[in-house]
């Protein structure tokens, strides 16, 4: 029964749920699908050499294969993400959580419940609610689990204390009263218990006959005590296991340290109902070092996926999607790894058919039929690109290239040349258009032949986006005709965009209503379509009106301007409520010009900045007298750059002001991140909008605009385009597994004294 992929056992069974949300739906879904393909997915091409399925191997050991998923998409491809380290195994993520909560080991069928039922990330919704398990909430410190009813979960065995531990340290937020984990829950009525009748908790929580259950405020107070003692006592384990010499705990978990993460963007705390999550407001539990787990430095330390949507619904992992073909090329490296748990024995030959098998990898296609052309408008036929590289041109077919085909041979050249690009929502994009391999590809006339053809197409789509289609190849029906119209439409499409600034562009391949977004209702990134969706009429005359100028010349209602409506993390900032009266505000803000000074400590050519400077910082309330806010902005730009701040800050309209502290205010936030991190940032201020953007394609210093730059564009544009610019910056400095520059590490943060 369960090789049938709608076989859910009795324990996960999803039931129907007809209750009204007791929130809005997200605006972006914390459980997406992305597609993807092996070079992409495992970065290399296939097929596998005997070294690599090996190292699969090696970070699968220990996952018996009874308990592994059946086929390898299976659980949200959780084998996929064993097998690159962003996910350590069901058994190792129980043998950690048994170290941090050591009373769930006593759970009768947990680890056996676990074991079996462990995702990469949750399910999806089915309707307007989810299944999730109102004890655990789908997930046992941050492993995903299969939606299941709370009846059915072995946590629900936990009683009194213990029950109440568990729920405090699992979730990050939690409310008895309704069972919500939505991290900003307020005015929550919360309905009756469905044991006993009575308001003020849940069946879930089992309070029915505790004082703790009732609806007072005296009750809901002494609930919060309770709570908040078991997380500090908690805390006080983690600190005496990250300080064990043994190291036992391997990797981090988001309950290691105080919620920094979720502060930074719940306001008004004192609102919130239910528990809220841990506030650490005199600093006494900071991020263990990562030196401090024993994965470090060969395995990952920090496994982003590793986390309950409640606490980063973007650090989910998505449901990878791959080609039909690679699926059945992953299932056969699936099964080769199972069976050499079982026996021993590496039968590499079943995924390197006719080859030898050895260390080093070798080139040999995986021959699979092609999948049939996708026949889209005008005649125009794609097929699915074939992941067989690295292949050997025949040498026939070299001799039999025509001249117009030999005369592109320099589009490679200037794909090599071009500088490095920003990757955005996990994918390739441009912060900036690069204006030299465009005019330089303009000099030579389109070729004839379609080789040529679809070299020049592919160096206009790395030089406008960053990258080449991926997913695509033209078929044989296609013809050179068509290749040239959609190679002259990347031309116009380079020329409206050659003369914009603060503009991120991206290829899009798979979704036309994605391209159609800028042009109909708002974008932050701009999408230049790959063949087979420009084949596409509806995409086509999105396009030209989005780069046509309004018919009246009015540049403040082009469509090109118009930005997107999603939630940029980095501007996402209180507001200024408590602020001192404006008499004396002023004084104020001389006060603090003196106090919140830059230190002079450095690394390498990184300031050291303070982490608390940076909090108080951002926690001061917004001023609201003109002058004050000027104050403002010159202390802050001395705080970050350590230079003083120029005379333009005096300049200006009250609004303009504003808006650049609402900059300043948004890079500190971006600053004290990274700091947190354990890494450093140097900054400064730049005039041109090019050395920005190639700073931060680099990821290693963060250039702001000076107030003369930042008033030369609407502030919508320049919240849409350094937010897409400030996540590359941010994942490039703080992320281990990428190849960071090592003058941003601060290797005194690793050094705690507890």
């Amino acid at each position: 029964m369960e090789d049938n992929p709608d076989y859910r056992p009795h324990e996960v069974e999803r039931y129907p749920v007809d209750l009204p949300r007791q929130h809005p739906r997200p605006g972006i879904l914390d459980i997406r699908c992305e597609f993807t393909s092996i070079k992409e997915f495992f970065g290399e091409e296939p097929p596998f050499n005997e070294r690599t399925v090996l190292r699969f191997a090696e970070y699968v050991r220990g996952y018996y294969p009874d308990h592994q998923p059946t086929h390898v998409m299976d659980r949200g491809g959780l084998a996929l993400y064993i097998w690159i380290d962003r996910m350590p195994t069901p058994a190792t993520h129980l043998q950690q959580t048994f170290l941090r909560l050591p009373f769930l080991e006593e759970v009768e069928n947990l680890s056996r419940f676990v074991l079996r039922h462990a995702r990469a990330q949750n399910e999806h919704l089915e309707g307007e609610r989810t299944n999730r398990c109102s004890v655990c909430g789908s997930h046992l410190l941050g492993m995903p689990l299969a939606d299941h009813s709370y009846i059915r979960c072995p946590l629900d065995a936990l009683e009194g204390e213990r029950r109440l531990e568990f729920l405090a340290i699992n979730h990050a937020a939690f409310c008895s009263k309704c069972n919500s984990r939505f991290a900003k829950h307020t005015g929550c009525t919360g309905p009756v218990c469905h044991s006993c009748d009575q308001r003020g908790h849940t069946a879930a929580t089992r309070l029915c006959d505790s004082r703790l259950g009732r609806l007072t405020p005296e009750s809901q107070q002494e609930l919060l005590t309770v709570v908040t003692q078991h997380r500090r006592n908690y805390l006080l384990h983690i600190r005496n296991l990250t300080n064990d010499i043994n190291k036992p705990l391997r990797y981090r978990s988001y309950t290691d340290q105080a919620y920094i993460f979720l502060e930074r963007r719940v306001e008004d705390r004192w609102l919130i109902d239910g528990w809220g999550f841990y506030h650490d407001d005199a600093g006494e539990f900071p991020q263990p070092a990562m030196q401090r787990y024993s994965n470090h430095p060969h395995r990952s330390v920090r496994y982003k996926g590793l986390v309950p949507p409640e606490y980063h619904s973007q650090a989910v992992n998505p449901i990878p999607t791959f080609p039909p073909h690679e699926v059945e090329y992953l299932q056969a490296v699936h099964e080769v790894i199972i069976e050499f748990h079982r026996s021993g024995e590496l039968h590499m030959e079943r995924i390197l058919p006719n080859a030898a098998i050895a260390d080093e990898p070798v080139a040999i296609p995986v021959e699979v039929d092609p999948p049939p052309a996708v026949i889209v408008e005008e005649g125009i036929a794609i097929h699915p690109v074939e992941n067989v590289d690295p292949l050997e041109m025949p040498v026939n077919e070299i001799h039999e290239r025509n001249v117009a085909d030999s005369e592109e041979d320099g589009d490679d050249d200037l794909i090599l040349q071009d500088p490095e690009p920003l990757t955005v929502n996990n994918d390739t994009a441009r912060p900036a258009f690069q204006h030299k391999a465009f005019e330089t590809l303009l000099q030579h006339p389109l070729p004839e032949g379609k080789n040529a053809l679809t070299l020049r197409v592919r160096a206009l789509q790395v030089i406008l986006c960053g990258r080449s289609g991926t997913e695509w190849e033209v078929s044989p029906e296609v013809s050179a005709a068509l290749l040239r119209r959609y190679a002259k439409d990347l031309i116009l499409y380079g020329q409206a965009l050659k003369n914009e600034e603060g503009l991120i562009v991206q290829m899009e391949e798979f979704l036309s209503a994605t391209v159609l977004r800028k042009e109909r209702y708002g974008s932050d990134i701009v999408y230049i379509p790959s063949m087979s969706l420009w084949a596409k009429a509806e995409v086509r005359q999105s396009l030209t009106r989005l780069f046509d100028p309004h018919p009246f010349g009015d540049e403040t209602t082009r469509r090109l301007d118009r930005v997107g409506h999603n939630h940029r993390y980095w501007f996402g900032l209180p507001s200024n409520q408590g602020a001192l009266h404006e008499d004396l505000q002023v004084a104020e803000e001389e006060r603090l010009s003196a106090q919140l000074v830059p230190t002079k400590a450095r690394i390498w050519e990184s300031p050291l900045h303070d982490i608390g400077q940076l909090r108080n910082a951002l926690e001061i309330p917004v001023p609201t007298d003109n002058q004050a806010v000027r104050l403002r902005i010159g202390w802050m730009i001395h705080l970050l750059t350590c230079q003083l701040p120029p005379e333009t800050v005096n300049q200006g309209s009250y609004v303009e002001v504003l808006d650049y502290l609402k900059i300043l205010r948004a890079a500190t936030k971006l600053v004290l991140s990274i700091r947190e991190e354990a890494s450093t940032v140097r900054i400064e201020l730049s005039t041109c909008m090019r050395h920005m953007a190639t700073s931060s394609a680099r990821g290693h210093n963060l250039v702001l605009p000076t107030f003369g730059l930042f008033v030369k564009y609407a502030m919508g544009k320049w919240e849409s385009w350094l937010n897409g610019c400030w996540d590359h910056v941010y994942d490039e400095i703080t992320l281990r597994h990428v190849e960071s520059c090592p003058c941003h590490v601060d290797e005194a943060m690793f050094r705690y004294e507890y």
